[in-house]
């Protein structure tokens, strides 16, 4: 039901005829779906970060790379035991950003509760978007295009919740520009520790690098659900990152947003 409303999901990528450029073509394929189970509950999954346990979670493309007439969703619920269930979703980037995506499972969840439509209606069109990129987010556009593929780990690091509050307390005591959310405080954070773990030169510059919503600046319309992210940069010396005042850092953040 979802996907009538949202009818390019269903399609599948397509060279355009005439600019060789990259496009949705709406065949009505649809998208893959597993309804997957477990014997067990919830609870007694020791940790559903696991790499090993993702991997039975949810559908993976190809390692080969992602091919015109592969689906742009692949789906899986798991129910458990004791009730619960796990979705597990991959997605063509091409199709919509992490936002859009999130839109499109509200509009799930309003029909499968019975609402007759989506509370927002869906924007595919990129005419919904009026704006001119910015010289310094061009420039990362074009840097991001260059870079080659590395080897990457992912690691899940806990920060007590109590630094994170208090950062976010104290941004607030210091600070007129809106509240500190906990992205902020936390991308702090963790920018500081990395500095100073790679011990490297004071003077040297140090980035951090976050992608961000640019919808309310490139006036879309309510309802678009396309890509719509902007990479940002935020720059400073090792020295800064390193010794300076964490709340600092968070204003840094904060005005790159």
């Amino acid at each position: 039901q979802a996907l009538v409303h949202y009818y390019p999901i269903a399609g599948r990528l397509a060279t355009g005829a005439t600019s060789g450029d990259v496009v949705i073509k709406c065949t009505g394929e649809g998208v893959s779906f597993v309804a997957a189970s477990a014997n067990c509950a919830i609870k007694d999954v020791a940790d559903l970060c696991d790499s090993s346990l993702q991997e039975e979670l949810a559908l993976y493309y190809p390692a080969v790379g992602f091919s015109h007439s592969e689906p742009l969703m692949l789906m899986q619920v798991t129910v458990f035991s004791c009730g619960g269930c796990i979705v597990g979703l991959t997605w063509n980037h091409q199709l919509c950003d992490g936002i859009g995506l999130a839109q499109f499972f509200r509009a799930v969840g309003e029909l499968a509760r019975g609402l007759p439509s989506p509370s927002v209606v869906p924007v595919r069109s990129a005419d919904s978007l009026m704006f001119d990129l910015p010289a310094s987010v061009a420039n990362c556009a074009r840097i991001a295009a260059t870079l080659q593929p590395f080897p990457r780990a992912s690691q899940n690091i806990t920060r007590p919740s109590s630094l994170i509050d208090g950062i976010r307390r104290r941004y607030s005591m210091s600070s007129n520009d809106g509240p500190c959310t906990v992205f902020e405080a936390v991308a702090a954070v963790l920018w500081r520790c990395r500095t100073r773990a790679i011990r490297s030169d004071p003077d040297s510059l140090v980035m951090l690098s976050f992608t961000a919503d640019a919808r309310k600046y490139a006036s879309a319309k309510k309802g678009y659900y396309g890509n719509c992210v902007t990479i940002h940069l935020v720059a400073a010396t090792s020295g800064m990152v390193t010794n300076g005042v964490v709340v600092d850092l968070v204003k840094m953040i904060h005005r790159a947003k």
